[in-house]
């Protein structure tokens, strides 16, 4: 009855308003559904953003950038929709077991507050420029100026810690600053292994292409620096120009761990661009150092690029380091395809073993230079320590069962003498290096700089082992570096950890965030948060996913 008196009768007028007005709106919305059909409005398309307006043949723009959100840069792929938050997966990003050791979660806890410490210090005192220095609040740029060292360093470990919103403002930065064009001389070497590694390592777990584009451009610039007559890159090259130099002391050479260590940057870059330029020049080096092999397959450091001349000490510390641990790596980063490379490898490992390790007290592992091997008077230094997480991981995917089994006493000999290192020292820290006489170890280099290489191989040997004593060490490193190196802004190194009056630095290091930080973390993380079947970490603790390089690149180096 209400309706048909709605409609009809003394209200008949009223009624006829009504209607026209009902079916002027039903007009209105079937226009604007027609509207939406025609033009995709509402959806993103290849043309949206403002330069609609210019004209039919105007350049498209990209949509108005919104600060901390993932949106697509000024790039010619699309980033991935929430590209971030996709990777959220137990082994990769911000894995919180509720399950686990109170002690352990404690423990990774103090690690991610003492990270976020030291980034936001040096992003409100030196946002975009090289490191830190803690005390006095002002910027240390060695690399060279605004390359934002420390925030390309610090972004995976970022993203492993579910630290979100510093990634987001850290992309926020590289999407509207970081340029490489400059007019500046860097080290071909630290920019790869940082940078570039940094940079390939944020792609891979976010996808993100603004991380790839940027990731290209610097390793376009960086490929003169391998136009010698051998292929083994010189050491420095001018970014805007291209222009290469070497070491004003290394007398014309280039250096066995840094030519050694550009090997899975490179290669991964060309499985993920299709481009095959990157890993030609990176693994011709492999080919130059295997063809000229000595005969203990131990090399001198100084490597002239023009003859491959070799001359200076045989050491895997300083200088000689992260080559050993690449030819590991590299097979391992492309899947175990090459049987050359594992041979290589672990030959090579038996004689670092024969050759240049020593066991002292039973069971620790003093590992020096050729020239002291056989001196009842050593020195190790602690950069050397990433040796004991070398045989750990070689132990890990080692075929052979004696070869496992001594790699992984061998890793334990080198974790436990570089826990020494730290046992001798007043504050708890390492120094640079230490002197070892007979069965005694006493101090040598007293200087500590906030190094990794220790906990990385307490971090391997406890995911070998799961042997409590790893994670101890490294907590009682890390109550170290809380109780001694917090400064007003952030964490620095000392002039000597032996003193009982800390003297410090005023550098935060960017390997503090890259690699020790990272490393503690982990250490106390259950073992599927970064698998180590499933990423393969560069020299500067950046994790990268192996692949096959038959299906990424045609380049036959590594079959030699």
């Amino acid at each position: 009855m209400k309706f048909a008196k709605f409609w009809g009768g003394r209200d008949q007028r009223r009624g006829k308003w009504v209607r026209l007005l009902l079916v002027l709106i039903a007009l209105g919305v079937i226009f604007f559904l027609a509207s939406n059909l025609v033009t995709g409005e509402g959806r993103p398309t290849p043309n949206d953003g403002p330069g609609d307006d210019d004209g039919e043949n105007a350049p498209v723009q990209p949509a108005e950038h919104v600060k901390g959100a993932p949106v697509k840069p000024i790039l010619e792929r699309p980033l991935p929709p929430d590209s971030l938050y996709s990777v959220k997966i137990p082994f990769v990003v911000g894995y919180d077991p509720e399950d686990e050791d109170p002690e352990n979660r404690m423990r990774r806890d103090t690690v991610k507050e003492a990270f976020r410490f030291a980034y936001e210090g040096y992003r409100d005192h030196c946002m975009g420029q090289g490191e830190l220095k803690p005390e006095s609040g002002q910027c240390h740029n060695w690399l060279g100026g605004d390359l934002g060292l420390t925030v390309i360093d610090s972004l995976d470990t970022m993203l492993i810690m579910g630290h979100d919103d510093l990634y987001m403002e850290a992309r926020d930065w590289i999407y509207d600053n970081l340029d490489f064009d400059k007019g500046i001389s860097v080290s071909v070497f630290e920019i790869t292994i940082r940078c570039l590694g940094g940079l390939l390592t944020a792609y891979d777990m976010t996808k993100d292409e603004l991380m790839l584009e940027k990731a290209e451009e610097l390793a376009d610039r960086l490929l003169p620096a391998f136009d010698s007559s051998t292929g083994i890159p010189f050491s420095f090259i001018t970014l805007s120009t291209g222009k290469t130099k070497q070491a004003g002391w290394g007398g014309g050479a280039s250096f066995l761990a840094e030519m050694g260590s550009l090997q899975l940057e490179f290669s991964y870059l060309s499985h993920v661009t299709g481009n095959p330029i990157y890993a030609e020049k990176a693994l011709r080096i492999f080919k130059v150092l295997y063809d000229n092999k000595p005969s203990d397959l131990l090399y001198p450091v100084y490597i002239n690029p023009n003859n491959v001349r070799m001359t200076g000490p045989v050491t895997v510390g300083a200088m000689g380091d992260s080559f050993y641990e690449y030819l590991l790596k590299y097979w391992l980063l492309t899947n175990k395809t090459s049987p050359a490379m594992e041979e290589w490898y672990y030959e090579t490992a038996e004689s670092i073993l024969d050759v240049l390790s020593h066991k002292i007290a039973g069971d620790m592992l003093v590992v020096t230079d050729k020239a002291k091997a056989n001196s009842d008077h050593k020195e190790m230094e602690h950069l050397t320590c990433f040796v004991g997480g070398m045989f750990a991981l070689g132990s890990m995917n080692a075929q052979d069962k004696k070869i496992r089994e001594r790699h992984a006493s061998a890793g334990a000999g080198v974790a436990k003498i570089c826990n020494e290192m730290y046992n001798i020292q007043y504050q708890h820290l390492h120094g640079e290096s230490i002197k070892i006489d007979g069965d005694t170890i006493s101090h040598h280099n007293d200087q500590y700089l906030m190094r990794p290489e220790a906990v990385e191989s307490w971090f391997y040997m406890y995911r070998l082992t799961h042997d409590q004593k790893y994670r101890d060490w490294g907590w009682a490193y890390m109550k170290a570096i809380n109780s001694v190196t917090k400064r007003k802004y952030g964490y620095c190194g000392l002039r000597n950890a032996n003193s009982y009056r800390a003297n410090y630095d005023d550098v935060q290091q960017s390997w503090f965030m890259a690699e020790t930080l990272k490393y503690l973390y982990l250490l106390f993380s259950p073992d599927d948060v970064l698998p180590l079947g499933h990423f393969v970490f560069n020299t500067e603790a950046h994790p990268l996913s192996p692949f096959d390089p038959k299906s990424s690149y045609d380049f036959e180096a590594t079959d030699f």
